[in-house]
């Protein structure tokens, strides 16, 4: 399964990456993004492990917590921190928290949510992380990340201003693949679609942000079609900087998290460093002028929170437009590598 980004584009303008390179080493397609703000690495965690984390997480529920990156109490917290000191990130402060279910979810930024309801003040995580436990052969929900670029208004008023502001520029498409780690800068947009072509107009396959029902799994019922083949068992952990952690975060310890003890302890560390499969990212921009020949397809992507967070009076982001290979994208069924 493969990762790609695309760049997108108002209907102005677009340049698209179709260039899709296949890896001889990890049967994937590089990544292409227009800066190194998104990775994505395998053979993080043995099998083992992805279990144990699994079933933890399932008994402690759905609820954020935060704990001190260098005193760690769980073995999912140990597992975090093992794999933040491999790769060189000594953040203070971890929050982490735990889905199951494959659900729409809108595009947004995490922020300090607490701050943001009571100062309408938003404070972002420094990196974010998708460590993707277990997802049924049925899931096609990739994890999209959009990257913006900062453009120039010319305002030719009685003021003459220049007004700067972000445009989207880049979706990065990361399928849910069993033992995946996705980490990106932590104020970048992301977002999970369901339907995969949950952003594209009916004609392309989509449903152009319809609202989907939502059906909740049924605990008692083992073979539950959204506990097994529609299943997405996601580890989600923010890391924070040295001035504190997001505000009202509980730092208790989980309800029926497994304690650590030394026997315990090496069984949740991840794999060293030097054996994890990192896919490379790539700049690989192609010209406007060989754009304009190929099918484009137009995405309406949903917004997140409120009218302060959202930033705009629309619920969605309209007028999209990326090359049709985003549909091939979009699709790859997750699961196992």
């Amino acid at each position: 399964l493969f990762c790609c980004s695309i760049l997108v584009g108002w209907s102005t303008s677009l340049v698209v990456n179709t260039n899709w390179k296949r890896s001889p080493i990890f049967r994937k397609l590089n990544l292409f993004c227009t800066r190194n703000s998104v990775e994505v690495y395998e053979n993080v965690f043995n099998d083992d492990i992805l279990r144990l984390l699994d079933s933890e997480l399932k008994r402690s529920g759905l609820g954020h917590t935060v704990f001190n990156f260098r005193q760690p109490r769980t073995c999912t917290e140990s597992a975090i921190s093992s794999f933040l000191e491999d790769i060189g990130d000594t953040s203070c402060l971890i929050e982490y928290w735990w889905r199951e279910e494959w659900l729409s979810l809108d595009l947004h930024r995490d922020v300090d949510e607490e701050l943001a309801k009571v100062e309408n003040t938003f404070r972002y995580p420094k990196n974010g992380h998708v460590l993707y436990l277990s997802v049924g052969k049925e899931v096609n929900g990739p994890t999209i990340i959009i990257q913006e670029k900062n453009v120039t208004d010319n305002n030719f008023g009685s003021q003459n201003i220049q007004k700067i502001r972000p445009v989207f520029n880049n979706i990065t498409i990361v399928p849910a693949v069993n033992g995946r780690m996705l980490r990106f800068e932590g104020n970048l947009l992301h977002a999970v679609p369901r339907p995969a072509l949950a952003y594209l107009d009916h004609a392309e396959g989509g449903n152009n942000l319809e609202i989907w029902t939502r059906r909740r799994p049924d605990p008692n019922n083992p073979n539950d079609p959204e506990l097994t083949f529609y299943r997405r068992s996601v580890l989600l952990f923010n890391t924070w900087p040295e001035d504190g952690g997001p505000l009202e975060v509980s730092s208790a310890i989980p309800t029926g998290a497994t304690p650590l003890n030394e026997s315990l302890l090496p069984t949740t560390y991840c794999k060293p460093a030097h054996e994890w499969w990192k896919i490379p990212i790539i700049i690989q921009p192609e010209s406007v002028e060989e754009d304009m020949n190929k099918r484009r397809v137009h995405l309406s992507i949903g917004l997140l929170g409120n009218l302060h967070r959202r930033g705009q009076s629309s619920r969605s982001v309209d007028d999209l437009y990326a090359s049709v290979e985003i549909k091939p994208a979009l699709m790859q069924l997750g699961g196992n590598p």
